[in-house]
């Protein structure tokens, strides 16, 4: 942050301050009675959007490459025809080639989809979390623009910890669904989502085991179709050390 923007970031805290107009917040009960457009100040650590995290590793190759192992896999413990009938074998397996197919496209089709929708966006959610979780806990989900972060890597925001000077934009809620901004996502319940990607880390699991992708993701994706607990929104005027 430059001398200049230093000095007026100064005088526009100084001035919400004498005016009654900053809300400084640390725990759910500082944060229950703010209303959109008021002023606040918190200090965080910041957690990353865990969609945009898992879609790192879920890429449009991996899903069809276990999708592509999974079918081929039910087709062999499904078959209860005789291995000698060669007309036969090959009639069975032509239309297990033919599902793989269809089923592998639409898999890559939709995660790439999914994916581009993420990527488009000229926002970025990061999570940060105040108070203890003895009921006092809520998170501030902090949207950046990308064009206003003054290095190109607006991933650095979650090395350290961080104070921010922001506007609430969405008042306190309860386990908020994760995908509401998302166009191809947002009608589905949380429920479902929860389910699908419960389901997804299965065959994911099992695929990448039976395939001996040893390797092929590098971590445990925790994730949520909810913020959950309490929650707010919050769009940053300046985030600083």
């Amino acid at each position: 942050m430059g001398v200049y923007a230093g000095y007026y970031l100064h005088v526009v805290r100084e001035s919400l301050r004498n005016f009654g107009l900053l809300h400084s917040i640390s725990g759910l009960s500082e944060a229950e009675d703010l209303k959109v457009g008021d002023f606040v100040e918190f200090e965080t650590e910041f957690v990353p959007d865990q969609m945009a995290v898992f879609l790192d590793v879920l890429t449009p190759e991996l899903v069809s490459a276990i999708v592509r192992h999974q079918v081929k896999k039910q087709a062999l413990e499904a078959f209860d025809g005789d291995w000698s009938d060669h007309e036969a074998r090959e009639g069975y397996f032509e239309k297990t080639r033919m599902r793989v197919q269809t089923q592998t496209e639409l898999a890559e089709a939709i995660t790439s989809a999914v994916r581009t929708d993420f990527r488009s966006e000229g926002t970025k959610e990061f999570f940060g979390r105040l108070g203890s979780p003895d009921g006092e806990a809520v998170t501030v989900i902090t949207m950046c623009d990308r064009s206003f972060f003054t290095v190109e890597d607006s991933d650095r925001i979650l090395d350290g910890r961080f104070t921010v000077l922001g506007k609430v934009t969405a008042e306190i809620d309860m386990d908020r669904p994760t995908l509401e901004r998302n166009k191809l996502l947002s009608s589905i319940p949380p429920e479902s989502i929860d389910k699908l990607m419960g389901k997804m880390k299965k065959q994911l699991d099992a695929g990448i085991a039976d395939a001996k992708m040893t390797g092929a993701m590098a971590f445990e994706p925790k994730f949520s179709a909810r913020v959950e607990g309490a929650s707010l929104k919050v769009v940053p005027i300046a985030i600083y050390v």
